[in-house]
């Protein structure tokens, strides 16, 4: 009978604790776009939830926790309402990174095992991610792991870039622009453009034009996308279809041919400001209209409709589309932590770290208070107690110089540091000319006189938040982020006289923005700006790569010219805070260091850093060979707080401008190699990176092209002369290895460029380095004189298109030939 009795209150324990089980909400998440997620970049979380019972309303507590060690990195909280007998969905964002690797956990019912949803950082730092919404996950899914823009078919060792194709659903659109952060064009897969919600049109819009690229499919489509919320953007005005008879003139973008049959095109006329990419303005292919800093693409066809679905060409469309995006390009990556452990250069988050209150005091100010401690402890003690003839009290008095000795330890230390909290802002906004809206990314540092816990208040226009971990208090007391009715707020433990620094993502509203374009007339560089931000801007110059011209100040409204010219520029350097800033011996520090100029150092200067992208092993920075406006703010433009009373903002703006460059109409200009930007297009064959001293690149078996973009006339302009700078040197002094290999057929074609183009010939000689040029007027790869130190690129005129581009190939046989980035003069006639 007792047996009985235990195993019915068994059973209704168990139906108890079912129905408990029962009463709470199943959650379920997803991390990235179908899984594909991008590390060191923000990536939307998705987070379902299922109420079958009553209403329920409370906070979900979100740990991101690391696979490395199963540290806790920090905590998302989300409030949630969810009525009775519902589902709703909740998006958040959260950071890769890729140094811990973190996974999400998500709560289970009592006695059940949280949910492990770990973060599959499955997409490359260089491989192209293209999101498509709607269309079904077949749509272009063929596209998926092809090869990348820039990268020929390679079978060696060392992962190969490839093109990652990830699907989502309308409904499942983020309404966050930061979600898009880790990719490269998002395209439309269908028109259901009504099935999304306002603000994931607005946020996916916003994206767009802080540079983003956002692809548009014609055809059968396009009636429907005519009348949609995204008309208005659309580079063609759309009035309905056509019928196409052929679709030959895509081989513009690739030599492959296209099957001959009947399309449905969309038919219409270009709007204002839209340009044809391929195609003629009567009947354009493809047409494209900027928006913001980025731009709207627009087939007139359909990608995944006959014959274009089939073609092969259709890889090279969508290589070329990519090679082009900026959507990822920022001078802040890989400049945020400091280039090497030694602290060769600071990065920005030790930039923001800087203050004088936070360093340690002189050493020769400790090595004194130490002697006159020691020197108090025992020999005047014991003077004086032996004069007294009180030696006993040695018990007493000893406690009582430990006691006022730790006082003024203390007390010292505090009038050091001080009891401020100091906050140090600086934000990094890069932009185009006359842009209101800009992406900011924001570095905060924190110094705290005591332990306590802080409040951190995202302000209007920011989205993220992360720690960047400068100090010991990122890792032993992580930050919570709680997400209640769409506001922001973190809370965070400091210890005593310690430097926490954080990171955040924003836009910013810069009024009418900053005006301006640059001028080479063949001796300086003359940049004509005008400041229409409504503040007064500090420290303003051109900066060339790693060199910056004279600095002026700019006031609000104020129109000046800015020269630059590579004699009278100076050298940008990295800043040591240490020796800069740091206290000499019998001196005191600053009250507070300049840290723009660390800013400034770490976005452009030559130390340390490694770029990411298809010219990583041969030191190039593609985001660093453009010409650049830089200007200081020391306005409050990055929007976090902290809730404490009477803190100190130090606010350091890094305001980058893009300028773009022109030769003056009408007249032939030599252009010098440090105004052409230069990029490494493709790699083939075994090849590696000496960047020591002067870089040498080692070629065994392979091909390297490299991509110029030479400034033209405001309209276009034509090349009267081109003349080809390297140095080779021969195998037995090549360069060490470094850098990714990777090894292909030596006669493989060149996708990554976008046209067409005869396979590049073998070497004469096989260990010397063969150099071509591409020619537009014939559409094939003719050869240049070889192993010279200057080579002149000869019909000039068809090397260069109209817009500037130009195109070199280095090709080398079965022996190893090392030799220098080759650089580019041009004489161009500018139209």
């Amino acid at each position: 009978m007792r047996t009985a009795r235990v195993v019915l209150l068994s059973i209704a324990a168990g139906l108890l604790c079912v129905c408990a089980h029962a009463q709470e909400p199943a959650w379920s998440a997803s991390v990235g776009f179908v899984g594909d997620a991008r590390g060191d970049c923000w990536v939307p979380l998705w987070l379902e939830a299922t109420n079958a019972a009553a209403a329920r309303e409370g906070k979900l507590a979100i740990p991101l926790r690391s696979s490395h060690d199963d540290r806790l990195l920090l905590s998302h909280t989300l409030g949630f309402d969810l009525p009775t007998a519902s589902a709703k969905a909740y998006g958040l964002c959260v950071y890769a990174d890729t140094g811990s690797a973190p996974y999400v956990l998500l709560p289970a019912p009592a006695g059940w095992k949280p949910i492990k949803k770990e973060i599959n950082q499955s997409v490359d730092g260089q491989d192209s991610l293209l999101v498509i919404v709607g269309g079904g996950p077949s749509y272009l899914s063929h596209l998926d792991g092809t090869l990348a823009p820039g990268v020929a078919q390679a079978a060696g060792v060392g992962d190969v870039p490839t093109l990652e194709v990830a699907h989502i659903p309308w409904e499942r659109l983020p309404d966050t622009w930061l979600a898009w952060d880790s990719v490269d064009a998002v395209m439309l897969g269908d028109a259901a453009v009504d099935t999304a919600s306002d603000a994931s049109l607005e946020a996916l819009l916003e994206w767009v034009k802080l540079g983003g690229m956002l692809i548009v499919p014609g055809g059968t489509h396009s009636p429907a996308l005519g009348t949609s919320p995204l008309a208005p953007v659309l580079p063609l005005s759309v009035s309905g279809t056509a019928t196409a008879i052929e679709l030959d003139g895509l081989r513009a973008w690739s030599d492959k041919p296209i099957t001959r049959q009947a399309t449905v095109v969309a038919g219409g006329a270009l709007r204002e400001g839209a340009r044809v990419l391929c195609g003629s303005e009567r009947e354009p292919l493809i047409c494209e209209m900027p928006l913001g800093a980025g731009r709207v693409v627009m087939f007139a066809f359909d990608p995944a409709a006959a014959p274009v679905r089939s073609w092969d060409g259709l890889d090279g469309v969508f290589s070329r589309l990519l090679a082009s995006s900026g959507a990822r390009a920022s001078l802040t990556t890989g400049r945020e932590a400091d280039a090497s452990e030694y602290g060769s250069s600071y990065g920005l988050g030790r930039a923001a770290a800087q203050t004088a209150r936070g360093r340690l005091p002189s050493v020769w100010l400790i090595i004194g208070f130490l002697l006159v401690y020691l020197i108090v402890l025992s020999p005047v003690q014991y003077a004086v107690l032996k004069r007294l003839d009180r030696r006993e009290l040695a018990w007493v008095v000893t406690p009582l110089i430990v006691l006022f000795f730790a006082g003024a330890a203390y007390g010292t230390g505090h009038f050091i540091r001080g009891s401020t909290i100091v906050v140090n802002r600086i934000g990094v906004i890069e932009t185009l000319p006359d842009q209101s809206l800009a992406r900011g990314r924001g570095y905060v540092g924190i110094f705290s006189p005591h332990k306590t816990r802080y409040t951190l208040r995202l302000g209007e226009g920011a989205v993220g938040l992360r720690d960047v971990a400068t100090s010991y208090d990122a890792r032993v007391s992580p930050m919570t982020i709680e997400h209640i009715s769409g506001a922001q707020t973190a809370s965070v433990q400091m210890n005593m006289w310690t430097m926490r620094t954080f990171c955040t993502e924003f836009t910013t509203d810069l009024a009418k923005g900053i005006s301006g374009y640059a001028v080479y007339d063949g001796n300086a560089l003359k940049a004509h700006i005008t400041n229409n931000m409504g503040c007064n801007l500090k420290g303003v110059r051109v900066v060339s790569r790693a060199h910056g011209g004279p600095p002026a100040d700019l006031a609000a409204g104020q129109q000046r010219e800015f020269t630059y010219a590579p004699h009278g520029a100076s050298s940008i350097k990295a800043v040591d805070p240490y020796s800069q800033f740091g206290s000499g011996p019998g001196g005191s520090p600053p009250e507070q260091p300049e840290m723009a100029e660390m800013a400034l150092a770490a976005l452009f200067s030559d130390s340390g850093w490694t770029p990411y992208g298809p010219s990583q092993a041969a030191g190039l920075d593609p985001t660093r060979e453009h010409i650049y406006l830089a200007a200081i703010s020391q306005e409050p433009l990055v929007p976090l707080r902290i809730d404490k009373p009477s803190p100190s903002y130090v606010d350091r703006n890094i305001i980058v401008v893009r300028l773009p460059v022109q030769l003056p109409a009408g007249k032939r200009v030599d252009v010098p190699p440090w105004l052409i930007g230069r990029r490494m297009v493709q790699v083939e064959g075994q090849w590696s990176a000496d960047t020591s001293g002067t870089t040498f690149l080692t070629l065994e078996n392979g091909s390297m092209v490299f991509g110029y973009d030479v400034p033209v006339g405001p309209q276009s302009g034509v090349a009267r002369r081109l003349v080809l700078s390297s140095v080779t040197r021969g195998p037995g002094s090549s360069s060490h290895a470094g850098g990714p290999t990777m090894g292909g057929p030596p006669g493989a074609p060149f996708p990554g460029m976008g046209m067409p183009g005869a396979v590049v010939l073998a070497p004469l000689t096989e260990s010397k380095a063969a150099f071509y040029a591409y020619s537009f007027a014939e559409t094939k790869w003719i050869p240049t004189a070889t192993n010279r130190p200057a080579i002149g690129l000869e019909p000039a005129r068809d090397l260069m298109s109209p817009d500037g581009r130009v195109y070199v190939a280095v090709k080398v046989g079965k022996n190893k030939c090392a030799f220098t980035i080759p650089e580019l003069k041009a004489e161009v006639e500018a139209h």
